[in-house]
């Protein structure tokens, strides 16, 4: 366990003592063909990075079922990622159990996402030789509600970064760093009236950018986050000061 935190029952679904974070790995083999999925053949998933060696013999055993090698059009690839997942502390003998699916839970936080074999390449380069690029978001969202001047956004709002996908990771974008870092919240009321006005958020994540692709420029890299990357904002479920208000998301900017 990463750490834990005692929370009031309506923040996991469940009349629990405590909720923990634990680390969750993540393998997709997927069958590509002109830098898009096909199908997916198999995922895994595992507490550690044991999984790999599991996941790639698959990966390997597939290829020479369907005689794929490193000249076939089509190609098998495999993704790794790691995220940070909630479980909640219940029952006697107390025991950790899986909330995901539980109305009000934590969302789990994308740690890394990127593809680490293919039938193509083998081993895909480590992550060291990847390029790193630190991106900052600007989150708008207007809110029809009474919320005071000064109202802490960060005890109303969960911010997270959405999975990418297999395809954004065929063209060459992954995730370095998917925690929020250097988030700031900034509630504005309207000034034409106490029942309405905006949050806007910011903050920044770190991506990769593969070495064999020319998609470092600052203009194609934007173009890529803007496709697909998204950034999720939910109420906090354990805080009363969103009750009364209803909230919509206007726009996302990227810039680096």
């Amino acid at each position: 366990m990463l750490k834990s935190h005692r929370f009031p029952p309506q923040a996991t679904g469940h009349d629990c003592a405590s909720i923990g974070w634990f680390p969750q790995v993540r393998i997709e083999l997927s069958y590509c063909h002109g830098g898009k999925i096909l199908a997916d053949l198999s995922t895994f998933e595992w507490h550690g990075s044991t999984i790999i060696q599991t996941a790639l013999k698959q990966a390997r055993a597939g290829c020479e079922n369907y005689s794929i090698n490193s000249a076939s059009s089509l190609q098998l690839v495999a993704f790794k990622t790691e995220r940070e997942v909630v479980r909640a502390q219940t029952g006697e003998p107390l025991h950790w159990h899986r909330t995901e699916s539980n109305k009000g839970s934590p969302p789990p936080v994308l740690i890394s996402r990127y593809p680490i074999w293919s039938s193509h390449q083998g081993d895909i380069s480590p992550l060291e030789e990847w390029e790193r690029h630190h991106l900052l978001f600007d989150v708008n969202l207007h809110y029809q509600g009474s919320l005071p001047a000064g109202t802490d956004g960060g005890n109303l709002l969960s911010i997270q970064l959405r999975e990418i996908s297999s395809s954004a990771m065929l063209s060459g974008l992954a995730i370095a760093d998917g925690r929020i870092q250097n988030i700031h919240f900034a509630v504005e009321p309207s000034a034409e009236s106490q029942e309405r006005g905006s949050i806007r958020v910011t903050g920044g994540i770190t991506v990769l950018v593969d070495p064999e692709r020319c998609i470092s420029t600052s203009e194609r890299l934007l173009q890529l986050a803007s496709e697909h990357l998204h950034v999720e904002v939910t109420p906090r479920t354990f805080g009363d000061a969103l009750n009364d208000c209803s909230l919509r998301k206007s726009s996302t900017a990227w810039n680096r």
